[in-house]
């Protein structure tokens, strides 16, 4: 489906029914759902393999034990947990395993048009209700994704390779790591011809930031019973599920690339922008920016029409 305008949104929204869909804006249709921490594999030559995995892995936690140590400083009592720095480390931009959803398709078309003015843009539609998600995390919720208990009960950091505090994670024989084998509450509800041995999960962060709760975000994370596996594109993996479980799950509405500064518009004049998104002084001055940017185009093209005449 083509979405050309706020009421092209309107009309989508309204005709979802009581499935629960979540949302991901992209402003460049041809990426797929890749996690920063895994954007470039896609380009690799020769292409991404298993045994490229273990490198993957201790980048990313080379990336978080930095994160760990450094931000305190920073932070202080925000910090948290350790999924707390996870989800506050993806908040302020470094390269994690997670993926940004919203619960609110208006917030995703912002993200759509935001940038990339002179290609599609892409607003990726998720089914919350129908995805298989493991029996082990307990009752579907009513409202929002799983919480963050239900996710540590399912499995304890403490099984979980990405945070550990060294680069090289130890094996089932050490003190660190998963385990062995697939035997694991995950893996053993997803069976072996599943696209891998553990599962993806949508998880709902504390509002610890303005902006987590303004976008009406939660996060998707892929778990695994095998520490070093790498699930880098969510969008693969989904399709794999859609296959396996034979159900529609996953579907990408295109913002047509010279539509994108009217949708823009439109969004602006519905309460849908920088200010409003990220809800502090970057979403301010990105405000500002833009605010710029229109009314230098309409200065440009009123000058061009008066010198025309």
């Amino acid at each position: 489906m083509t979405v050309e305008s706020l009421a092209d949104l309107i009309r989508f929204s309204s005709g979802l029914g009581p499935t629960r869909y979540c949302f991901r804006g992209q402003s460049d249709a041809a990426w797929s759902l890749i996690p920063t921490a895994y954007r470039g594999l896609n380009e690799l030559d020769p292409a991404f393999s298993p045994s490229d995995a273990p490198w993957i892995g201790e980048i990313e936690r080379d990336l978080y034990r930095i994160y760990e140590n450094e931000s305190e400083r920073f932070l202080g009592a925000r910090a948290g947990s350790k999924w707390h720095k996870l989800f506050l480390a993806q908040h302020f931009g470094v390269p994690t395993r997670l993926l940004d959803w919203t619960w609110n398709i208006f917030v995703s078309a912002y993200f759509a048009i935001r940038s990339n003015e002179s290609v599609d843009g892409s607003i990726w539609v998720l089914n919350f209700s129908d995805f298989p998600f493991p029996q082990a995390l307990g009752n579907r919720p009513r409202q929002g994704a799983y919480s963050l208990p239900a996710i540590e009960n399912l499995m304890p950091v403490e099984r979980l390779r990405f945070f550990d505090s060294y680069s090289k994670s130890e094996d089932s024989d050490g003190c660190a790591g998963i385990g062995r084998g697939p035997e694991d509450s995950i893996a053993s509800e997803l069976q072996s011809n599943n696209p891998s041995r553990g599962a993806m999960i949508l998880v709902e962060p504390p509002r610890l930031e303005v902006r987590l709760s303004n976008q009406k975000g939660l996060f998707s994370v892929h778990l695994s019973a095998n520490g070093d596996e790498v699930i880098w594109d969510h969008a693969a993996y989904i399709r794999n599920v859609e296959n396996y479980f034979e159900r529609k799950l996953l579907a990408k509405l295109v913002v047509p690339a010279r539509r994108k500064a009217p949708l823009a518009a439109e969004l602006n004049k519905a309460g849908i922008d920088a200010l409003q998104i990220f809800g502090d002084i970057n979403g301010l001055v990105e405000r500002l920016r833009q605010l710029r940017a229109e009314t230098y185009r309409v200065f440009t093209q009123e000058r061009s029409a008066v010198r025309q005449r």
